[in-house]
């Protein structure tokens, strides 16, 4: 887990609730809206259910707005946490480049070996 991932991992687990909260409500409506239509228009008692789920879709709705402010991450933490892990893939690149230093020095030697092999 990357330090980003690491700073916004609580905003990102509620988000990820609440919108899967919300596309069960969106499609709750769709499978609803097509129910009355199969049905006609006439019938109040699908009219009330999608009335309540608009209710609940509205309620999901202010709650991720909440969620969205509540689990902010403080974006100079953010930018913090971004740089850590540039800085840290960077480093472990540098770590690579070295550990394969003496093996490209081993095969700089080989090299001439392997030159009068093939004359």
């Amino acid at each position: 887990m990357t330090y980003t991932e690491l700073v916004s991992k609580d905003l990102n687990t509620k988000m990820s609730e609440l919108m899967a909260e919300r596309k069960r409500i969106e499609k709750g409506i769709d499978e609803t809206l097509v129910k009355i239509k199969e049905r006609g228009s006439s019938n109040n008692g699908l009219a009330e259910i999608v009335g309540d789920l608009r209710e609940k879709e509205i309620i999901i709705k202010r709650e991720i707005e909440i969620a969205s402010s509540k689990y902010a991450v403080d974006l100079n933490l953010l930018s913090m946490a971004n740089t850590i892990d540039r800085a840290d893939s960077e480093n472990k690149g540098v770590d690579l480049l070295f550990s394969i230093g003496p093996k490209v020095n081993e095969i700089i030697g080989i090299l001439s070996e392997i030159e009068k092999c093939t004359k």
